[in-house]
């Protein structure tokens, strides 16, 4: 039998910082397998860095198509055959040595080719940085965020925030209040109904942002829920230390911070540490004992999250948005980090995501530093 599998190592200024064993999508199993007996030239061209951190798959396969907040794709440079014992190994390595500063989350390996300057698969709006030309109404005037000291700001760069990822900065925007970006003169006509939108940020309570992108006075809204509906907490009671929640689709990770409420049972309810995940399912440190009811109505989890709602046929001129606007409503703080808009990439052999893992601790990617990433595509002989 041949047990075909990938490992990710991650050195950064030349110390080796991670490994991370990973599986293969169908799509990258069939690339191996096309490479391995001579159909194909490479397995892969480029590599992926996201900020993301939505579970590793839990099947054979995984089965996401894509990074869920790509920051970044990077050409392989050299491919190579090795051996570790009875493994054989096709060993691909990529540098990353860009001037940006992100959080390193998740690595991804792709099939597609990567254009000379970049990636036209997806467009970064905005990465909430203090040079952004964003702006708030104060006493009827539009002020810019960043003239911090001739007014009193209803919203606010924060540098180096903890529930940041990508940049230096971020915006912490107050329940129920709008920022707005009106010099803008920005053709995305050639964005399709199948695409998508994407926002990473941070919510200290449920809560909503709304997206608002403007031709002339016509606009189109896209609703963010920070929200993930909790349905159940595991049928058995479950001991002392640790409590389990269904959630379909969440986008948790081991050591985010949720906010439980509207159990019955009191100790149930609050702020806690996640301390496992499967696709649909989370984990958390949790003395109480009992399987509780919801008496008001659902229980909420919230955190980082990045979002993607498809952006649909609309009636507005998308080769002229003259302005984006971003809402809050009540029920706490959002912080914004990015905003982006991505194609739908279909799976073929051109353009495809052939393998993900999310790191088991999160690399700092600051300015200066040079990360470089070694993939080894493990064919294991002696399995079976």
């Amino acid at each position: 039998m041949l047990n075909m599998y990938g490992v990710y190592k991650i050195f950064k200024d030349g110390k080796l910082v991670a490994e991370e064993k990973n599986k293969l999508t169908l799509l990258g199993r069939s690339n191996a397998l096309s490479t391995m007996i001579g159909l194909t030239q490479s397995f892969a061209s480029t590599l992926g860095i996201g900020v993301d951190n939505t579970a590793n798959g839990t099947g054979t396969f995984h089965d996401k198509t894509d990074l869920g907040f790509s920051v970044g794709k990077y050409p392989v440079l050299s491919s190579s055959l090795g051996v570790d014992g009875t493994k054989d190994l096709l060993v691909y390595t990529a540098r990353i040595n860009d001037t940006s500063k992100y959080s390193i989350r998740e690595l991804g390996l792709f099939s597609n080719q990567l254009s000379a300057s970049s990636d036209l698969n997806t467009l970064t709006l905005f990465n909430f940085e203090s040079g952004d030309p964003i702006k708030e109404i104060v006493g009827g005037t539009a002020y810019y965020l960043s003239n911090a000291d001739s007014y009193a700001e209803v919203a606010t760069f924060l540098l180096n925030n903890a529930n940041s990822r990508i940049g230096s900065y971020s915006v912490n925007l107050p329940a129920s209040k709008t920022i707005f970006i009106d010099e803008l003169n920005l053709d995305l006509s050639y964005f399709y109904a199948s695409d998508s939108l994407v926002l990473a940020y941070y919510t200290t309570a449920a809560m909503t942002v709304t997206l608002k992108f403007y031709n002339g006075e016509n606009y189109q809204s896209y609703i963010f829920n920070s929200g993930t509906a909790v349905t159940a907490v595991n049928d058995a009671y479950p001991a002392a230390g640790s409590a389990t929640y269904t959630a379909t689709g969440h986008k948790f990770a081991i050591g985010d911070t949720v906010i439980i409420s509207g159990a019955s049972i009191g100790g149930f309810n609050g702020t806690f540490v996640i301390t496992d995940v499967t696709t649909n399912t989370f984990k958390v440190a949790n003395a109480t004992t009992g399987n509780p009811t919801f008496t008001s109505g659902l229980a909420v989890g919230v955190g980082y999250l990045v979002q993607s709602i498809v952006k649909g046929t609309t009636t507005i001129d998308w080769s002229n948005i003259t302005k984006i606007e971003i809402t809050t409503n009540a029920g706490g703080v959002a912080i914004l980090d990015g905003l982006k808009i991505s194609k739908f990439k279909a799976i073929d052999s051109v353009d495809g995501l052939l393998s993900r893992v999310v790191l088991s601790s999160p690399i700092s990617k600051e300015a200066g530093s040079i990360i470089d990433i070694e993939y080894n595509l493990v064919f294991d002989l002696s399995a079976g």
